[in-house]
């Protein structure tokens, strides 16, 4: 659920997650890295497609059930893979540095 956009974040630390958080697991066989996959997440595309997918509630919250984010687009641009580590490592910073944002703050 979601105030402002759903996040997907890479659990580098391997701590458990609170069953309030939906936690998906790559596939061993997958070329993506968790953190691109985090930065594929932030995409427009992405963000539109888990707006049609997700329900709303009360408030303008965005919630996304399981079957509704596997529905969720997401474009994988095998071109510039190993790029996306990057993009991955500039996208968290900046998340981090922005706590707040778009919260009127």
């Amino acid at each position: 659920m979601s105030g402002i956009s759903p996040k997907l974040v890479a659990n580098d630390a391997g701590v458990y997650a609170p069953n309030t958080l939906h936690v998906l697991r790559l596939r061993s066989a997958s070329s993506l890295a968790a953190d691109a996959l985090a930065a594929l997440w932030q995409t427009s595309l992405t963000q539109l497609s888990a707006e049609i997918e997700g329900h709303a509630l009360g408030g303008g919250m965005l919630k996304l059930e399981p079957s509704e984010a596997e529905a969720v687009l997401l474009p994988y641009p095998e071109a510039c893979v190993e790029r996306l580590q990057s993009l991955a490592i500039q996208l968290d910073a900046a998340a981090r540095n922005h706590t707040g944002a778009g919260r009127g703050s």
